[in-house]
């Protein structure tokens, strides 16, 4: 694969076109369609499918393309459509803009990773233990009602028993470019480094009204991110893996 031309073999202007309509996606997907800024949890967002479209842009079409549909989609999305009263952040910018620039690296050095059993058995338990840690925080800690707390563990366990049976099911009928295993663990590494870790820090830089609540906030919001994760994984997989199945032929 050519250094950061993507592995999509299409020329410039189709490439320019398609970065703009990806970005258009992602903005609506972003804001529209997405639970966005709830009163307690200002922080929180649940967008169906926004990432998962930044990070296809950042390995189909190259980490430059990648990082301006992340950054113009943040953009776009709260200059046009943004219903909140908060004012513009531009470190929220810079969490999309890393995702989109990161996720074409991060796609190949996992393509280099030839044990694939070794890939899904890390994933599966990693998110395995995030549920039990949001599932005790949830449980012991956050107040919130009794149904609450039965229900989003459980949701989320079935959400993951939807993942494992996805890749079981789809990865020995693709490629390895494109197996739903790779991707999964792709998206997984970069909702871990940059929406959780680098995102939560940024966010609780964003929201915090002085440096002595920024730790506690940035544990609040790590906590709520873990959450968002596991949603975000099962999620992006199906969309990676659908957008990739579409776009084979013009791969590299």
């Amino acid at each position: 694969m050519n250094r950061f031309c993507g592995i999509g073999k299409l020329p410039l202007t189709q490439k320019i076109v398609l970065a703009g309509l990806l970005t258009a996606l992602a903005t609506i997907l972003q804001k529209i369609l997405a639970i966005n800024y709830l009163v307690a949890l200002p922080f929180f967002r649940i967008s169906f499918g926004a990432p998962a479209i930044i990070v296809f842009a950042s390995i189909f079409l190259g980490p430059f393309y990648g990082a301006a549909v992340g950054a113009f989609s943040d953009i776009l999305g709260y200059f046009i459509f943004d219903m909140s009263s908060f004012a513009y952040m531009p470190q929220i910018t810079l969490i999309y803009l890393l995702l989109g620039f990161s996720g074409y690296f991060v796609y190949v050095l996992i393509n280099k990773i030839t044990n694939e059993r070794l890939i899904f058995i890390t994933e599966i338990g990693f998110l395995l233990l995030s549920l039990l840690g949001v599932s005790a925080y949830l449980i012991f800690v956050y107040e919130c009602d009794l149904l609450a707390k039965i229900l989003i563990p459980i949701g989320l366990f079935v959400l993951l028993t939807i993942l494992v049976v996805f890749q079981i099911i789809f990865n020995k009928k693709e490629g390895k470019l494109y197996a739903p295993i790779n991707l999964s663990f792709t998206y997984l590494i970069l909702d871990v480094f940059v929406l959780v870790l680098f995102g939560s820090l940024m966010k609780a830089w964003a929201f915090s009204a002085d440096l002595a609540s920024l730790g506690s906030l940035y544990v609040t919001i790590l906590i709520t991110q873990c959450f968002v994760m596991i949603f975000n994984v099962v999620f992006s997989t199906i969309l990676l893996s659908t957008f990739f199945r579409l776009t084979k032929k013009y791969m590299r």
